[in-house]
């Protein structure tokens, strides 16, 4: 959950074991004392480019290889979305539930590579829901390797790609999937009962698959942010 108050700097989590820099493009120095561990929650204080990587600042110089730092980004609102909204950012691999202009709940997630399966960016409606479900395919995958039983809390908003709880991985700020949107299962939970609080409007949610009304159902922004932050 998100403070009502703007943060003063971009929060951040650390997606594996790192030792911090003392400067972008430095090696770090392997001690415990510069180790973060993974899943922590950090500022970022800057963002910077050294050659080909992307370094973040999560302290007094202290600096981290970017692709191990998934940095939240909040969008601009997009031209007639309002109330419930949710935006996934691809390049750092997040997901924020906003209300108008709030942002009031954040979490990582996975999507799909690059290229294969890809969750395309665009504006959309969460148009169907399950509880519970089996996902099977893609069609290229060799059956039965491709079957996830028990898959909690789906809601589609592109054809057949979603958003739902994944509780087979702990990858979450890195692309994993085909193009579904991988979330922490507790954290897809808190997302479903938030949806859920808009029935009035989309529904009424009577357990269907369809929603009666998905034109008035929360917007999916999917979107990618800049690689460097100025």
């Amino acid at each position: 959950m998100l403070p009502k108050d703007p943060l003063p700097y971009p929060i951040g989590w650390v997606l594996r074991d790192s030792y911090y820099s003392d400067a972008p493009g430095k090696s770090p120095v392997l001690t415990q004392d510069r180790l973060y561990k993974k899943a922590t929650l950090v500022y970022v204080y800057a963002w910077v480019r050294v050659g080909p990587l992307e370094w973040k600042m999560i302290g007094p110089d202290q600096w981290i290889n970017g692709e191990y730092v998934a940095g939240l980004v909040l969008p601009k609102r997009p031209e007639g979305v309002s109330g419930q909204w949710i935006t996934l950012d691809l390049n750092q691999q997040t997901l924020v539930a906003y209300q108008d202009e709030t942002p009031i709940f954040a979490t990582l997630i996975s999507a799909g590579y690059d290229g294969f399966g890809f969750t395309h960016p665009g504006l959309f409606h969460i148009y169907a829901r399950t509880p519970l479900t089996t996902f099977r395919g893609p069609p290229w995958a060799k059956v039965p390797e491709y079957i996830i039983p028990d898959v909690p809390d789906v809601m589609f908003f592109d054809h057949d790609v979603g958003l739902h709880g994944a509780y087979w991985h702990d990858y979450f700020g890195l692309p994993r999937t085909h193009g579904c949107v991988n979330i922490p299962v507790g954290d897809e939970k808190w997302l479903w009962n938030w949806v859920s609080q808009t029935a009035d409007a989309w529904g009424p949610d009577t357990g269907s698959f369809f929603l009666a009304h998905p034109d008035k159902a929360p917007f999916v922004y999917v979107w990618r942010s800049p690689k460097v932050m100025k």
